[in-house]
């Protein structure tokens, strides 16, 4: 396999301060990227506990219906074959068989899926480098608002195959109620199948959800938890992020654990208020000194002209294919920071942080303006 996820990696290891991943958790994380043909993902991200020093990550890689990426992640792409341990009825077997339906042209998981993201649970301690089963989420090309129905091509196409197994009626009441009850403009962006987690709860990921409709809405679908508990988090710690998210665990109830997503809409090097919501975080002791500190310096974009002693191989032959008119760029961002509540336990923070390849035009002073989005 002449490339590989961990390739595109390569370049990035450099900018990520060892206090946020260390470096036997990156090698690691690099380990797993190995066995991952290149064609799979153009964008990782990393999961970052913020309270905590111990330096480690998980990783998640985003594959999007464009492209050959999920041709690649259903093992249909002949020149980067992927074929990951277990196979047919494995976790593994299970993700291949739902990216083939999502392959199929005009079958409803064409028509309505539009990403979805692999999420691996990093043990630092284990002498595999194969790729771990991940945890998955489903994003569809519309996002599941109060006035949908949670849709048969998701629960009697992607999730039976994904979790080899239909949903019980009670949990399935339990997830259309939490999809009913979104207060307006919001919409369930992602469901995620927990598969490396012993609960078989399904992760509901309701955003654009404003910080005043958190509490309303958790007390509509009979969430059991303490409101004012969770009240109180978001009026101290969500009050500058202009975008927010809800994660919810459903299965047969709602699950009293719960994470809230803040995010900006402008990246941080233009956005003045992600330093002080940092800044925030570490004042509450939510986020370590060192950490906030790596996640600034964690954002920007390096290029195959100012950094080609360490680019990729795969990406300098595909410039050279395009005659150099466009040049291979990495982004690097911090995207949000999440806050977990559950009771009887103090508040955890983390960072989530993400790399990319993207095309830019290419002019006789070097990089242009950008050609879109990632590729």
């Amino acid at each position: 396999m002449s490339w590989t996820l961990d390739q595109m990696l390569r370049p990035v290891v450099g900018r990520i301060q060892p206090a946020l991943i260390s470096h036997e958790n990156m090698a690691r994380i690099l380990g797993i990227c190995r066995h991952m043909p290149g064609t799979l993902s153009a964008r990782v991200g990393f999961e970052c506990p913020l309270g905590s020093p111990e330096p480690r990550a998980d990783l998640l890689v985003l594959i999007r219906g464009e492209g050959s990426e999920r041709e690649t992640l259903a093992g249909q792409n002949l020149a980067y074959p992927f074929a990951p341990a277990g196979g047919g009825a494995s976790t593994w077997g299970r993700i291949q068989s739902l990216a083939a339906g999502w392959l199929s042209p005009g079958s409803a998981l064409e028509r309505t899926m539009s990403n979805m993201w692999l999420e691996f649970d990093v043990d630092d301690g284990s002498d595999s480098e194969l790729p771990t089963e991940p945890n998955v989420f489903i994003g569809p090309t519309e996002g599941i608002d109060g006035g949908s129905s949670f849709g048969p091509w998701l629960t009697e196409d992607a999730l039976p195959v994904l979790l080899g197994a239909r949903l019980s009626p009670r949990a399935r009441a339990t997830i259309e109620k939490c999809v009913a009850e979104q207060p307006p403009g919001t919409s369930v962006t992602h469901v995620g199948a927990m598969l490396q987690r012993p609960s078989s709860a399904l992760r509901l990921v309701v955003s654009y959800i404003k910080a005043e409709d958190i509490v309303p809405y958790l007390a509509r679908i009979g969430w059991r938890g303490s409101l004012a508990a969770v009240g109180a988090v978001i009026q101290r710690h969500f009050q500058l992020p202009d975008v927010l998210l809800l994660d919810l665990d459903v299965g047969e109830e709602v699950a009293v654990r719960i994470g809230i997503e803040g995010m900006f809409s402008t990246p941080y090097f233009r956005e003045p208020r992600w330093p002080v919501w940092l800044a925030e975080l570490e004042r509450d002791g939510l986020c370590l000194p060192e950490k906030r500190r790596a996640l600034a310096a964690f954002n920007g974009w390096m290029d195959e002209v100012n950094h080609r002693d360490v680019w990729p191989d795969a990406l300098l032959r595909a410039s050279a294919v395009l005659n150099r008119r466009s040049l291979s760029t990495i982004f690097l961002s911090l995207h949000h920071i999440k806050v977990v509540y559950e009771p009887q336990r103090p508040l955890r923070a983390k960072g989530y942080i993400g790399a990319g390849t993207q095309w830019v035009r290419s002019t006789a002073n070097g990089v242009s303006s950008l050609e879109g989005g990632t590729t």
